[in-house]
Order: structure tokens, then sequence, then C-alpha cells
């Protein structure tokens, strides 16, 4: 039995772990966590409760498929394995401080610190020490110090894995052994300060403190892989990373690629048609996009779910990037974007721009708030990193302000020689410190580093290539184009993985090469069974044909009172009368008003259709706080009037300011009591008029019709049963459901979203009847700090939700009282969120607050059915249909709307000929596969529920982490065909969209939830834009976040909202 630590245990783990290189195998985690035997909370102590992991099963629900997918077989080839060594030891890497160097730097740093206020100097050293006592230095200096000590060691011979872990290979271990004999002291390039230390000690194996530890290659192909198996895993991950820079600049023999390689990620600036065949691609703000491919190693099954193999994972992934450009360059591409309506004209305004400000003329656009906001943002300028070098070195810095004065006229107080009236401009400080005479002082100058440290523009240049690099998830500026030109066609990506594996200096399999490992061309054969769809029903037991229902469905449950409504637009006007707003106005209310009726909902006539013009007025200004009051004031006067359930607002655009607002109406109607009373509920669209929505150029107001049918699948769930505010409303549900849920079930979904302003915020729905299909909800907010000090970090984030057992007894307890005092016997919990390697962690907390919860709501004999699912996204695996080639498919870039008018044939890129080029080898959904590249260890399978007529369908992954003993009315007992089908059906229970999605649904509603948890904070404590900064990482302030979110929650318990699906 096995318990959960307390958080100073589990921060006192994490450091024994670090010290000890934490390569521990998974046996050794297990034994080390089998020491905490007791598990605290509010009720006293208890004993945990056993996780039932179930085995690997293959499914046989559906028809057969076979696929392919881009997995490649790896395997030993003897005649290399015969002249390199295959067994290689661990090292463990250290970077001990230098003293000397420290109190030499401190009193450096003291001499500089005098007349700057006192103990200015000492108070960052010692906070820089709370955070982290074992501080190693920067990553590119460890890199760069390995590389340098590691001279003496053949390249292939050796492989750092950027922290505290190197592996030698056999041959070479005597001259590690002579390296690791003493410190070693380096002095890098990119390093001016004072050497680093380095220190090697071999890592021992578990139990065997004579023993050093390694990793024989032969016995990761010969013997049959098993879960445990992580270090080897690791070790390949590593290889395949750790060689790649080095192939890449030391062992191709044709012209230097850049190559830019970010954890699993390889990236080719500016290759896109050279390697993989695929459109270059320029985006907003200068910005580009850069193709590239990431690369994993897999042990995964084999057909029968018994055998195991090794694979290599290959998947094409855009990367947001900037080229090394001159900033007066960048700052010519953002004037330009701002007066340009196309391609065509942006660029000849980029021109104009850049040769005016080489004229020395000052942009006086800078002056206004729109485009100064933009400059401003991260979008524009904000956190750029640049390089200067009038310093007689490179010296590289980001970017925080920009001024609107030039050089010449910008000013700020000096004391020394040339100074007038005790100040001094920036362009004479540059020619009497610097000696630069400036060839252009009218231009604005950059603040770098901090907003008083200015820096004439014309000496500043744009790093490119890796230094600013936007990975993971995308601005909203750059969302939908990115979309747009990623949604490439399945055949397009099978080519250009194709492509990526058959590169011989900068593909993986050169890497896996030196260790004398070869990597199968083909891709991956593999077995899938396609699932029959559900059947779903409307009103009045009316069957639903799967997607695309909304234009002719009549509601499953609608409300039993008329809607009170109203209309606002914030749409951008040419001028103060919105004449140019208003008919669009019109048919966006006229359509949905028809939408309503056809769907069975009775709305009354809008109370009100209109630009709020004081509101709208202050938000085009740009004066928040202004904008909040009006929009407030105009809102509490139409609920106060016209008592209305609905709040549709249309917004000018997809930006972040634009969503600042949505985030205002979304906080201040769900969480001010003045107006939560009123239930009032609100929708928010960006709609650009009839011709511009989906089949617009057929004729006028069909575009307008489409949207206003999506519109009401997403207004529908949000409103009221009945006229008090209770009850919940939904389009269809299913005409069947399985056996395991005609008894009492309750489907929980879990997902926490992070660095919103410093807090972790978890979103945790629970279905509240038989529809499944509504949801009750639970927002809670967590410190990423330690509570007690408050200065303790205890990670970067909180995956595991802390206080589990408070949201699920809070939702069982509203599941009983709307179930007529029943409890579930049944519950199926899906989670999102949680990588591979947090599932023990994660799970064995979140199982055993479960369980917590239970016993606190039904007491010791009250012990229901789990089954716990985590659902992920973030994968590399992509299926495609065996001998489906289906041409060369193209990506979406070539024209039409999301990639399918340019995969459409007969008709030219826009045309609507028959067949889809490229999409013939798109699988089908309900697409499954279990028998083969699944992991090892447990009972895991892939899904395609969605269908994807826009890119490469995108499988989730289901790991099943806990089973309990369930039984079907037959009495045999649950399996894998049943958690398939009961998965599918949830897919198709997303109350807001009239298709499948791409996973179950409770997982994808509980990130809706911790997204407006995002939109309450972000909108309390403006931190859109400051989220991720210092001041927004202060423990003290993070703490006050935490209670303030968690107490809004509570409140929300006095809400009409509350129990309704609000955050829809």
């Amino acid at each position: 039995k096995e318990q959960n630590p307390q958080q100073k245990g589990e921060l006192d783990t994490r450091k024994n772990q670090k010290a000890s290189n934490a390569t521990t195998r998974p046996t050794t985690a297990n034994k080390n966590k089998q020491q905490h035997k007791q598990q605290h909370n509010k009720a006293g102590t208890m004993t945990a409760a056993v996780m039932k992991t179930p085995p690997v099963q293959v499914g046989t629900l559906g028809r057969p498929e076979l696929l392919v997918a881009n997995h490649f077989h790896l395997a030993l080839r003897p005649s290399r394995t015969a002249k390199i060594p295959l067994k290689w030891y661990l090292w463990q890497v250290t970077f001990p401080e230098d003293k000397e160097a420290e109190e030499a730097a401190a009193a450096a740093a003291a001499g500089r610190d005098q007349g700057k206020g006192a103990g200015k100097g000492k108070g960052k050293a010692r906070k820089k020490k709370a955070e982290d006592e074992d501080a190693d230095p920067p990553r590119r200096f460890r890199d760069a110090a390995i590389d340098l000590v590691m001279r003496r060691v053949e390249d292939a011979a050796w492989i750092y894995d950027g922290a505290r872990q190197l592996w030698v290979r056999q041959d070479e271990q005597g001259a590690m052994v002579e390296i690791a004999s003493e410190i070693q002291s380096v002095k890098p390039d990119i390093c001016r300060s004072s050497s680093i230390l380095v220190s090697f000690s071999p890592t021992k194996e578990d139990g065997d403190d004579q023993t050093q530890r390694t990793i024989n290659l032969d016995n990761i192909f010969r013997v049959n892989l098993d879960d445990t198996m992580l270090v080897e895993k690791q070790f390949l991950q590593v290889a395949l990373a750790g060689f790649r820079s080095k192939i890449s600049s030391r062992r191709h023999t044709g012209p230097v690629l850049e190559l830019i390689s970010k954890g699993r990620r390889s990236i080719f600036p500016g290759r896109n048609r050279e390697l993989f065949d695929l459109e270059e691609v320029s985006l907003a703000h200068g910005r580009q996009l850069w193709w590239g491919f990431t690369s994993q190693i897999n042990f995964v099954t084999g057909a029968d779910g018994k055998k195991s193999m090794v694979t290599l994972s290959l998947n094409m992934v855009p990367t947001v990037g900037l080229p090394e450009m001159e900033a007066i360059d960048f700052l010519a591409v953002i004037l330009a974007e701002n007066y340009s309506k196309s391609v065509r004209d942006r660029d000849s305004n980029t021109k104009y721009y850049a040769d005016q400000m080489r004229k020395n003329i000052f942009p006086n656009d800078l002056t206004q708030s729109r485009l100064k906001s933009t400059l401003m943002s991260e979008a524009g300028l904000r956190k750029i990193k640049v390089s200067v070098n009038y310093f007689g070195h490179e010296r590289k810095k980001q970017i925080v302000g920009i001024s609107d004065k030039g050089a010449d006229n910008l000013r700020f107080a000096y004391k020394e020689e040339g100074a007038s009236n005790g100040t001094i401009s920036v362009a004479d400080y540059f020619k009497i410190r610097y000696r630069k005479n400036l060839t252009f002082p009218k231009l604005p100058c950059l603040a770098l580093g901090t907003d008083s440290n200015w820096v004439p523009i014309e000496l500043v240049k744009i790093m490119g290539g890796e230094h600013n690099i936007l990975a993971g998830k995308m601005r909203q500026e750059y969302q939908g184009d990115v979309v747009k030109v990623t949604a490439m066609s399945p055949a397009s990506r099978k080519n250009s993985i194709e492509k990526s594996i058959a590169l011989n200096n900068y593909g993986p399999g050169a890497s896996l090469e030196l260790l004398g490992i070869d990597t199968e061309s083909k891709l991956a054969t593999v077995e899938g069974r396609v699932l029959p769809p559900p059947k779903l029903k409307g009103g009045k037991d009316t069957e639903v044909t799967i997607g695309n229902y909304s234009n002719r469905l009549t509601a499953n449950r609608v409300p039993g009172f008329e809607i009170k409504w109203g209309l606002w637009s914030f749409a951008k006007s040419r001028d103060s009368s919105y004449r140019d707003i208003t008919p669009d106005l019109d048919d966006l209310r006229d359509a949905l008003w028809y939408s309503a009726s056809n769907m069975g909902v009775k709305f009354a006539r809008p109370s009100f259709c209109e630009v709020p013009e004081a509101a709208h007025e202050a938000f085009h200004s740009r004066h928040m706080t202004k904008w909040h009051r009006e929009v407030e004031d105009e809102l509490w006067r139409q609920c106060k009037q016209h008592g209305i359930h609905l709040l549709v607002v249309v917004l000018p655009e997809k930006s972040e300011y634009a969503n600042q607002l949505r985030g205002f109406l979304k906080t201040t109607t769900e969480t001010d009591p003045d107006f939560y009373k009123f239930g009032v509920v609100t929708q928010c669209v960006c709609y650009a008029g009839p011709d511009a929505g989906k089949g617009g150029s057929k004729g006028k107001g069909k575009g307008t019709s489409a949207k206003a049918n999506n519109l009401m699948m997403k207004i529908l769930p949000k409103l009221p049963f009945s006229p008090n505010g209770k009850g919940c409303c939904h389009a269809v549900e299913l005409s069947q459901v399985h056996p395991l849920l005609q008894v009492p079930t309750m489907v929980v979904g879990a997902d926490v979203t992070h660095h919103v302003g410093g807090v972790s915020i978890a979103g945790i729905v629970a279905t509240r009847d038989r529809s499944f299909i509504n949801y009750f909800s639970h927002i809670l907010a967590q410190s990423t700090h330690d509570e007690d000090s408050q200065k303790v970090r205890t990670r970067q984030s909180q995956e595991k939700i802390v206080n589990l057992d408070v949201a699920m007894e809070h939702l069982m307890k509203e599941w009983r009282e709307v179930n007529s005092g029943r409890l579930p016997q049944h519950i199926f919990y899906y989670r999102d969120g949680v990588s591979d390697g947090q599932f023990l962690m994660v799970l064995r907390h979140e199982y055993n607050k479960l369980v917590e919860a239970f016993r606190r709501v039904g007491g010791d004999d009250y012990k229901p059915k789990v089954a716990v699912i985590v659902g992920q996204k973030r994968h590399p695996t992509r299926f495609f249909k065996a001998g489906k080639a289906g041409g060369k498919g193209a990506a979406s870039s070539s024209g039409g709307k999301g990639g399918k008018g340019g995969d459409k044939g007969g008709k030219g890129d826009q045309g609507k000929g028959k067949g889809k080029a490229g999409f013939e080898c798109q699988p089908d959904p309900g697409t499954a596969v279990s028998g083969g590249l699944c992991d090892l260890g447990h009972l895991n399978f892939y899904l395609v529920s969605q269908n994807a007529g826009l890119g490469t369908a995108v499988p989730c992954h289901y790991h099943v982490l806990h089973l309990d003993d369930f039984r079907l009315p037959d009495k045999t007992k649950a399996g894998i065909n049943d958690l398939q089908r009961i998965t599918y059906d949830l897919c198709h229970l997303y109350s807001r969209s009239d298709k499948a999605v791409g996973y179950a649904a409770p997982a994808y509603l509980a990130d809706h939830l911790a997204e407006r948890g995002k939109d309450w904070l972000e909108s309390q404590y403006s931190l859109s834009d400051t989220a991720s900064s210092g001041s927004a990482e202060d423990p003290m302030k993070v703490q006050e976040r935490v209670r303030w979110l968690n107490s809004k929650f509570s409140e929300f318990s006095k809400s009409q909202l509350e129990g309704r699906n609000f955050f829809l």
C-alpha cells in the first residue's frame, strides 16, 4: 500500500534525487515511495487506497482496418556493432561553486552598487539562493563547458543530457576515468566572467556501491522490454538529441544548414520547400513559420499486445520564429501592417517605412495609441531578444519598450561632462560615452533590459534562429494563420515525414547510426478497428445524423419559458454614426432569432440591439479603466431595465486585447454579486458580416444563418430550463447508453492550466444526470510555492490537483441532490494534461483523494467502482490508411477554407470537384488502435474520434491507470471494448458542437472550466500580458490570488449560474 508524501517530504525527496542524479530505476522509486505510510487529510489519518492497473488488452470491437503509422522500427546491425562497443557507462556531472570567483564577483558588484541604495546587490543574491541553493550555470554555459572538457574523447563516444548525466562508451571509459580524477576548470568563449568548474563521479547501480551503472544496447534489442526500463529508454532519447547537433556541425559533407534543436524538436529556418516540400510562410509582425520535425524513442507493444519492440516516431511540427534583421527593418514591418490590407500593400509599405527611417525621418505613427499598444505587446516588440555591440563585444538583451521621441530629443538625468541643465540626450550620450555618431538620430530608441536603458534603434539587431522562437501555445495574433497553413492533408504529412527520415545528415537516423542502430525507412504497419458511431436523438426522440446537424435540429431539452436577450457590438467603425456596423448587427439579430425558433427555443424579440457608444469609444481608445467602468454601468442598466437572460456580444477581432473584453464580461457577470443574481449568461462572437461566413459567397444571409446555428449550439446549454434559473438544456442525447452507464453513474473530467500569475488552476466537472451532457463544476486555485514559508518553490507548476477531495465532495453532494438522494455506483474519471513521467505521482495522489471524498460523502461502506483514464493529445503518433497514397496532397495554404479548398480536385485550388486529393489515407472516425504501437505495462489505446476534414486526424492516446471490477449485465468482466465504446460515445456529447470532438467531452469541458478560472484571475489582476513576469511570481501575491479565486468560487454557490454549463 502506498501513501502520498507531505509537501515538505516531496521537496526533500526532489532535492535528494537531484543530488543523486535522479536516475533511480522505477523499482527503487517505488521502494522510496512505499516508505511514506500515512496520508493526512482534514478528516484524520487513513491508509491509502491501492490502485489496480489493468494489463495490456487488444480490442475486438468494430471492423478491422489496416493502417500505417509514423513509427519506424529500430534494430541493431551486426556489421556495425562488431566495430562499435554496445556498453555505455553513466557518470554524474556537477558544477561546484568557485568560492574565490564568487567573492571577487561580489566585491565587484558591491563597488558598482555604491550609491544605488543600501543592500541592493545583497538582497538579490539572497533571493536567488533561497529559491535554489544548488543553482547550476545556464544551459548554454554547461554545454560549452562539457564540450571543452570532453575534447580528448571521441565525439561519438560520449553523450551529455544538458543537466547532470553524461554517458561514455566503453572504449573511452579509461579516458573518462582520467578526466574524472580531478575537478576540471574551463572558460568557454561565451562566458565572459569567471571559469566554470566541472566535476564527474560514477553513478552506482541500485543497492551496489561498488558497481558503476551501465547500459548494454544488446539487452535492449534482444530481450522482451517492459515499462520499468525507463533508464534505457532515456539513454536512447538523450543519444538521439545529443548526437544531432554534433552531426549537423561536424559530420555533414554538404552545405551547412542552420539546425535549431529544442528538446525533441529539430527546426530548419527558411528551408520549408527545400527539405520538406512545404510552403514558405510569412506571419504577422515579421514572424515566419518554420517547419521541422519532432523525434521520439518508443518502447511499444507488438501486434498481439505481448511482444515488444523499439520504434522511432517522427512527426512534422511548425514553429513561429524571427529571422535576423536590423531593428529598423523590424519596426518598418510592424508599421506597414498597421495600414496594409493585403500582402502586396504590406510589402510596399514596409519598403516605404524602411526607406523613410533611413532618411532619418521619425515615424509619427508611433504616437498612435493603438499602434503603440501593439508594439508594446509580446506580439510586437516586447520580450524580443536583440544584440548590441557598441561595448566592443556582443551583448544580448530583451526589448521592454520603445520611445515616442528620437534619440536627439529623448533626455535623461546626467551630471557628467556634456550635460545641459543636468540632462543629456541619448544621441549625445552615445557620442561622448561610446564615440558613436548616430546616422539616424531622429529615430526612436528601444528600452533594453530595463525601462530606463535606452539604446538608439540603429545600434540594435534582432536576433534570428533559436533566440526568438515561439513554441507551445500560439498567441491569437498568429494562431489563425498558423492553423491554416499547418493543417496539411494526411498525404502531404506522410510525404514530409518520409522525406525527414531520409535526411542523411540531419535526420534522426544519422544520430542512431553512431550507436550501431539501423532505422527502417518504411512506416510501421498496424491493425486498427473502426468502431460503429453511436445513435443520437433530438427533441421528441427524433433520430439525429452525426455531423453538421445544427442546421436541421429540434433540440432535445429547451427552456420552458421565453428567453429575454440583447445584442451588443464592439466591432470597429469608420465613423461615429456606426452606420457600417448596424446592418450586420441587424442581420445577426434576425438570424439568431430564427435559428432559436427552428431549434424549438422561445426567444423574445431582443430587448436591445445596439452599439454601447460610451463603452465602445472607451474600448477602442484603449482606456482600460474607463471602458471597464462604462461596460459595467451599461450592463447594470440593461439587466435592471430588461431582466435579460442572455447577452450576445460581437467582438472586433481575435486578439489578446479583444480577449480582455471577453474576460471582463465573463468575470463581471459570473463573480460580481451585483450581477450574478440576475443569472445572465454571455456569448461572445467575432462576426465580420454575412458575406464573411461559411457559404457567404453563395448569397447574402447564408453565412449569417450558418453562424447563427453554430452560435445556438453554444448558447443553448448555457440557458436554464426553469424561470428560476435551475436546470440545464441540451441539443441531443444518446439513444442508447452503454450498460455500464445504465446504473447510477457519474462521469468526471479534470484538467489543470498553469502560469496564470504564478497560479495553477484546476477545473473539475461532473455529469449531473443520465444525459451525460450537462455538468456540475468546481474551480480550484493552487500555488506553486509552499504555503507555510511562502518562499520555497515546490516546482514550476502543480500538475496534480492538491485539494481534489474538496472538489469531489462538493460535486457528489450536488449530484446526490438532483438524483433522488442516491450516490453513483460507477465513476469514470477522465484526466487531461498528464504526461507519461507524471502518471504515478499525479494519479496516485488523485486516486487517493477520490477515495477520501467517497468516504466523506457516503461513509466507510460507500465504495463505488472507479475507472481512472488519462487522455493525451500532445504526442507524435499519427495513423494513415495503408495502401491509400491519395496523391501528394498539399498544405491548406494553397487555397480554400482551412485546407479544404486547396485539397479538392476538379476546379483548381479553389474548386469543388469530386474527390479530396490527399485525404484518401485519412483514418475514419472511430478508428481505434490497441494491438500494436501502444505503451507497455498497462491497458491503453489510441482513438480517432473526430471527422478531420481539415488536416490530419490526431488520435487521442488513452491510458487506463486504474480499473475496478466492473461487471456487465451478463456478469462478464468489462474490458477494453467497453472502455473504447464509452469513450467514443462521450466524444459525441460535447454540447458546444454538432460534431464529435477529438477527445472525451468531460476532459474537454474541464479544460474550458480551467480556462474560465484563468479569465477570472487575469481580469481581476490585469495579468493577460504579465502572467509570466517576475512580479507575478512573488509568493505573497501568488497566495493572494489563490485565496481570491477560491473564495470567488465559494461565493459562486449563491449564483443562479451554479449547477449550470455557464463555462461553455
